[in-house]
């Protein structure tokens, strides 16, 4: 497969075509043209990130005091993915 950028909104998509769809893993990465560890890595961050989006800027995600506040946090990941978290918060009706 060849190496390719992908952006926030297509790395969503893929995850979110992944999580609902009845289609195996392997279907959904070959139609993408991506490996499944690639997948996997993408989801692996969504999922662990993805309780982040519903907190306050100040609050530490899911009260566990080893996750850092959103605006800590925000410069450990690119704007990219930081603005995929808020694109997730708002389409959850969060803002």
């Amino acid at each position: 497969m060849k190496r390719r950028k992908w952006n926030h909104d297509e790395k969503f998509k893929i995850i979110l075509e992944g999580l609902k769809s009845q289609t195996s893993i392997a279907a959904l990465c070959n139609k993408h043209e991506i490996q499944q560890s690639q997948y996997y890595n993408w989801r692996d961050k969504f999922l662990r990130d993805g309780a982040c989006v519903f907190q306050s800027n100040e609050e530490p995600c899911g009260g566990q005091k080893s996750c850092l506040p959103c605006h800590e946090r925000k410069s450990l990941v690119s704007d990219k993915e930081h603005e995929v978290a808020c694109q997730t918060y708002a389409i959850a009706g969060g803002y």
